[in-house]
């Protein structure tokens, strides 16, 4: 069993300005204020890299809105890297293409109207979160468990969320690494790398709520706006 739980973020903080890593020292600052602020349960819910920049504001306690407090989240892993992207070299994932921008568009058009499913990504409609999963809740969070199966040719990768399998050769490396290349939505392409830390234990069902009720109650709140 393996858990992302990398609280680096993914895309470089403009506070680390050029800087692809961190000194001991400052993980180890990190590390300690992350562990202040949400220790038992005194800070709302945070995905991993969201722990990371409380710990570089400093804050007292995070909050956010959110329907768990910090007891429910995973231990963080705190790395020296200050990005999951790592490449291009600022850490950042590259402009999108005017295409790009006019599909993002018409995705917030469908997401503010919800006249039917088809209008709710495959994420809310209990299908998948697509891969490769990297950055936020499904990125590296408490629905990161991974169950790595071998064979002598093969790896397969079942992930806990959505019952997701992925079969790749096996060469023991254990980094993610994943390039995007697509001219239609990124100028260039990028690169983002991270690793799975092995754990004991066994994935247990993800089940999306019974009836998918609250798919219905978008749809109901999209009307009774509309009858407004």
């Amino acid at each position: 069993m393996w858990l992302s739980n990398n609280a680096t973020p993914l895309q470089r903080p403009p506070a680390f300005a050029d800087r692809a890593f961190l000194t001991d020292e400052e993980v180890a600052r990190l590390r300690d204020r992350a562990r202040r602020i949400f220790e038992n349960g005194r800070s709302a819910f945070a995905i991993p890299e969201g722990c990371l920049l409380a710990g570089l504001n400093d804050v007292e306690t995070y909050e956010a809105q959110s329907t768990s407090s910090s007891i429910g989240m995973v231990d963080l892993e705190f790395s020296n890297r200050t990005s999951l992207v790592v490449d291009p070299p600022d850490g950042r994932i590259p402009p999108l293409t005017a295409e790009a921008r006019a599909r993002e568009a018409a995705v917030d058009v469908g997401w503010d109207q919800k006249t039917g499913p088809e209008d709710l990504n495959n994420f809310h409609r209990c299908v998948t979160t697509g891969v490769p999963r990297l950055g936020g809740n499904f990125g590296t969070g408490p629905y990161t468990f991974y169950q790595l199966m071998q064979t002598p040719n093969s790896i397969v990768i079942v992930m806990e969320a959505f019952h997701d399998a992925r079969i790749i050769p096996a060469d023991d490396t254990l980094t993610y690494q994943l390039t995007f290349t697509d001219p239609t939505t990124w100028v260039t392409s990028w690169t983002a790398e991270t690793l799975l830390k092995r754990r004991d234990g066994a994935v247990y069902e993800f089940a999306c709520h019974e009836g998918n009720r609250s798919l219905v109650g978008m749809l109901r709140t999209a009307r009774l706006l509309e009858q407004r």
